[in-house]
């Protein structure tokens, strides 16, 4: 019998690859594991299965019952679903792509190969259906009725196959006719407890269920046989005819049987399934809450099959990632080919678990220290290895800290001037002794190890009894405990002591280590005999100062000290307190009175800190404010056994309190009522407060303020100044300041303010916050600007009057200069060359007189003066452009006047200079460039430049190059002479700030039309 060919369409892997083992080991071949719906479909059309075992819900744009829709119509592959979901929204799609089967997880080895044997039956048989039918379709009417006959066998040998099917199911299948039990197999006989299927034949569903499931259950069958859907499948306990109970699920479906409508009903006994799964999810809580990294590896594919959350995220990959990986990529320390050999001898010795301390490589390729316990696992499907990973970083450091706190404590006990020591209390013998016992005793530490006990000999003889009992008693009771002595030293000087003793307990709670630490606290008493003499200071400062000091008994029954001052601010003589310590309550207001007494009793409850402020009134009617702080004083067992206190008149701080508080509401009125913006800045120039107005001028809501800073509202072109102001008025460098700036609104709009800044200090007088006074001038600075625009108007009107009167004047200048030329021709050459000079003057007049910003343009330039040359000279001039630039260039009218000269000198020097004879050639004069940069070329055919010629010293230079290097702009100017065959050229380059950018050059001529 050939193998079926079945796709796996399946995005998990795990599940995917124990897929795959369990169909080869039933006998089919499997085509391969698809992971998406586009991929099932691509791999359906290549490889052509016999079945697709498809997940319904699959990572991606297509989902498996679209990918079964399509490999159904395009491929007629049979599709088998599976699934752990029971959705009825997904039962009604599914049923639309009429599936040959559907399973759901989880399912058992023999389940699975009887559904797909059901499901490639079925296929055979449309198939065939559909054979028969278009036979029948093509063959006369006898021919279709013989065929329909064996159809019908066909079908009926169908049957008794379909039967013996569902008689080999392990599961309980059953079919219901009208509400009626009418075929069931012997699992459900078995399942039932009953003897024979005549015992359930006859019988309703509803007989063999718990009464809760009535209902249910009838609407179930219902829904299905009205809507021929098929059915979730259902958890229910079944009634077994002893009257126990089973945990079941079920699912059925609509079919025609004997003509009938009818459900057929598959029930399967969940009990053991569900206690093993109860008991899977708690073996996968623990194994996902470990804090270990535990990884399953395949042995033969040397790849991990799976891992806890933990063992993902401590490598630093995604579970994608770590799927594709095995343990090779994150054992630097181990090869392949070693690991394999180490897991194979795992696998032939059935060793149980072997520790192993290596490193692990994450993602980053970072590596840290783990601890791990490996173990290999045999079974029918395969060979699987088992690693335990601990991260052993921590405790690396650990051990780490710990010597180094043992150097450390090395280092303070042999360094600090107490002496500690440690004793085992077993043998009585001394541990250790820091060096200062040496110093403290006069001593060797030596003796005290010899002689653990000899320490006692040093005692004072007044002390011995005492300390010698209290060494007693507390061996006995145990505990840690603390006690002061006298010690004579060698030299006969006495010592104070303060010692401290501590047990330690070993892991059963007995005490077999004492250490104990003693400290010279002869300074200390030294200091305490002074103490009458503080405590006299105490009472001089006590008596003196204005707040009113007091001491008493932790019940208040007994004044032990009150200050002066309480007859100042209670009005009462002291005596009078004295002689009843609790009278002061008499003179607090009687709204405080019963709120001071509750916290006074449960400071004295709760031993807590006393700390009010209340009213008094004093015998003369006078009302003072008062504050009270109160504290517990303990005793050296630290039991409280006083209460000491200071009250503090404080009547003047509440009046200007309220005083400050009155002017904190006026400030609050003006600021939240104010016509203008008002905002508090922080000194991060985030908004802290705004009010209204300035909200509404910007166009943002008030919290949305709250989240910007000021610069982001401002025009970038006023930020600098602004920001600058506001580093000086928080570092106190100025008081305020005045600024107009733009704002820009929420909708983009662009608008003028009037700014004035302050700075809020605190009480130390350091700046805290800043205010901002905002007016809104839009109509101001629109006014301004109209009115300016006519100011421009009516100047430019006047400038062009007078450039064109200079032109006029100048042209009958030039008429006078013609006329002389006719009169001293002897004089010729020089008049020619002052008329030339004069026109090119009177040209860059005219020219500005018909531009408002009085920049002439470089090209109408150049133009008048060829022109004029030409006219004067009767000299022939080419010009030729060279220019790719959009914007035409203009020359800054301070420029305007020396430019035009130069140019001037060498066109007419060109055409002076010119060879002479009929082969004279006209004078070029090329122009190009871009916008940063524009080369004017003067070019003529000559005899050369003079042997002396230096135009950068000035040497052999005549009158007109003498004035052009005079005219020549210090910046952004530039003049070049340069002689090739019997050509000369002068090469004048502009750059900025002689040109000033504007429109484009024309292409088509020297200059734009």
């Amino acid at each position: 019998m050939t193998k079926a060919k079945i796709l796996i369409v399946e995005d998990e892997a795990f599940f995917a690859q124990n897929l795959k083992i369990h169909l080869e080991h039933v006998g089919y071949e499997v085509l391969g594991i698809a992971i998406s719906g586009e991929t099932a479909v691509e791999s359906v059309a290549a490889s052509r299965p016999d079945l697709v075992i498809m997940d319904i819900v699959l990572e991606g744009k297509m989902d498996g019952i679209e990918a079964a829709q399509l490999i159904r119509s395009r491929f007629n592959v049979p599709v088998l679903y599976l699934t752990a979901y029971a959705d009825e929204h997904l039962f009604q799609r599914a049923k639309i792509t009429e599936p040959s089967a559907y399973l759901l997880k989880p399912f058992s080895e023999r389940e699975l190969q009887l559904t797909i044997e059901t499901a490639l039956y079925r296929h055979q048989m449309e198939i065939r259906l559909r054979e028969n039918e278009a036979q029948l379709a093509d063959e006369r009417h006898l021919r279709e009725v013989v065929a329909r006959e064996r159809a019908e066998q066909a079908l009926l040998e169908s049957e008794d196959r379909y039967r013996s099917i569902v008689e080999a199911s392990p599961d309980a299948i059953g079919v219901v006719a009208d509400g009626i039990v009418v075929l069931v197999n012997s699992a459900a006989v078995k399942l039932l407890g009953v003897e024979s299927k005549s015992e359930v034949i006859g019988t309703k569903p509803e007989d063999w269920v718990s009464p809760e499931y009535y209902a249910q259950i009838s609407q179930r069958m219902s829904s299905v046989l009205e809507n021929r859907i098929i059915n979730q499948r259902m958890p229910y306990k079944l009634m077994r005819r002893d009257g126990t109970t089973v945990d079941i699920e079920a699912v059925s479906f609509a079919f025609d049987y004997m003509g009938v409508s009818s459900l057929l009903v598959m029930v399967r006994d969940v009990s053991a399934r569900n206690k093993a799964e109860e008991m899977l999810q708690r073996f996968r809580v623990a194994i996902d809450s470990s804090a270990d990294g535990i990884y399953l590896i395949d042995r033969p594919s040397m790849r991990f099959i799976d891992f806890n959350e933990i063992g993902c995220s401590c490598l630093g990959y995604t579970r994608e990632e770590l799927f594709s990986l095995g343990p090779q990529d994150i054992k630097p320390l181990f090869s392949k080919q070693a690991l394999e050999e180490y897991f194979d001898e795992m696998l032939r010795s059935g060793s149980t678990g072997n520790f192993i301390e290596t490193f692990h490589k994450r993602k980053d390729h970072s590596l840290f220290p783990v601890e791990i316990n490996v173990r290999a696992i045999k079974s029918d499907s395969g060979s699987t290895i088992v690693a335990i990973a601990r991260d052993v970083t921590k405790r690396h450091e650990a051990e780490k800290l710990l010597r180094d706190s043992e150097e450390k404590f090395r280092q303070l006990a042999e360094n600090i001037r107490e002496v500690f020591w440690v004793r085992d209390d077993v043998t009585g013998q001394m541990l250790y002794v820091s060096p200062a016992y040496e110093t403290v005793w006069g001593r060797t530490c030596e003796s005290l190890i010899e002689r653990p006990r000899s320490f006692l000999s040093a005692v004072h003889p007044d002390d011995i009894e005492r300390v010698s009992d209290t060494f007693a008693f507390h061996r006995v009771e145990g505990g840690a405990y603390d006690h002061e002595y006298r010690i004579v030293r060698p030299d006969g000087s006495v010592r104070w002591i303060w010692a401290r003793i501590s047990p330690v307990l070993d892991a059963n709670g007995k005490v077999y280590r004492t250490v104990g630490m003693a400290e010279d606290i002869t300074h200390i008493k030294l200091r305490e005999a002074s103490l009458e003499e503080s405590e006299e200071r105490f009472r001089q400062l006590a008596e003196n100062i204005q707040d009113t000091f007091w001491i008493r008994e932790a019940d208040f029954n007994k004044l032990i000290y009150i200050s002066p001052a309480y007859e100042t601010i209670w009005g009462k003589s002291r005596e009078s307190l004295f002689n009843d310590p609790r009278s002061f309550i008499e003179s607090i207001h009687p709204d405080d009175r019963e709120h001071v007494l509750a916290v006074l009793q449960k400071q004295q409850t709760d031993q807590i800190w006393f700390n009010e402020k209340y009213r008094l009134v004093r015998p003369d009617g006078e009302i003072r404010w008062v504050w009270s702080r109160a504290f517990p004083v303990r005793d050296a067992q630290g039991k409280i056994y006083r209460m000491a206190g200071i009250v503090s008149d404080i009547t003047d701080r509440i009046v200007a309190e309220d005083a400050l508080r009155e002017s904190e509401e006026r400030f609050r009125m003006l600021f939240e009522h104010a016509p203008v913006g008002f905002a508090i800045i922080g000194k991060d120039y985030k908004y802290i407060e705004v009010n209204q107005v300035l909200s509404t001028m910007l166009g943002y809501s008030q919290d949305e303020l709250l989240n910007k800073t000021f610069g982001d509202l401002t025009y970038p072109d006023d930020l600098e100044v602004d920001l600058e102001y506001c580093r000086k008025l928080f570092s106190s460098e100025i008081p305020s300041y005045k600024l107009a700036k733009r704002y820009i609104r929420k909708n983009g709009e662009v608008f003028w303010i009037d700014l004035i800044g302050t700075v809020i200090h605190n009480e130390a007088g350091e700046p805290l916050y800043a205010l901002a006074i905002i007016n809104d001038v839009t109509e101001r600075k629109q006014e301004e600007a109209s009115r300016f625009a006519f100011e421009v108007s009516q100047r430019n009107t006047l400038v062009r009057e007078v450039h064109h009167r200079i032109k006029n004047n100048l042209q009958g200048v030039v008429g006078l200069l013609r006329q002389h030329v006719v009169e001293h021709p002897n004089v010729k050459r020089e008049l020619e060359a002052a008329i030339a000079r004069i026109n090119s003057i009177a040209m860059v007049y005219g020219l500005q007189s018909e531009d408002m910003q009085e920049q002439v343009r470089l090209c109408d330039m150049v133009c008048g003066i060829c022109s004029s040359a030409q006219i004067m000279m009767e000299a022939m001039i080419e010009p030729i452009v060279e220019v790719d630039v959009i914007k035409p260039v203009k020359i800054a009218k301070e420029e305007a006047v020396p430019v035009a000269l130069i140019l001037n000198e060498l066109i007419h020097n060109a055409i002076k200079h010119s060879r002479p004879g009929q082969d004279c050639q006209p004078i070029q004069v090329f122009m190009g460039g871009d916008e940063n940069r524009v080369t004017v070329r003067v070019q003529n055919k000559s005899a050369g430049l003079p042997g002396e010629f230096d135009f950068s010293t000035g040497s052999g230079l005549g009158t007109g190059l003498s004035l052009v290097k005079s005219l020549l702009p210090h910046e952004g100017a530039q003049l070049d002479f340069s002689i090739e065959a019997d050509m000369v050229s002068a090469q004048f380059v502009l750059t900025p700030p002689v040109i000033v950018n504007e429109a484009g050059f024309s292409k088509s001529g020297l200059c734009p039309e």
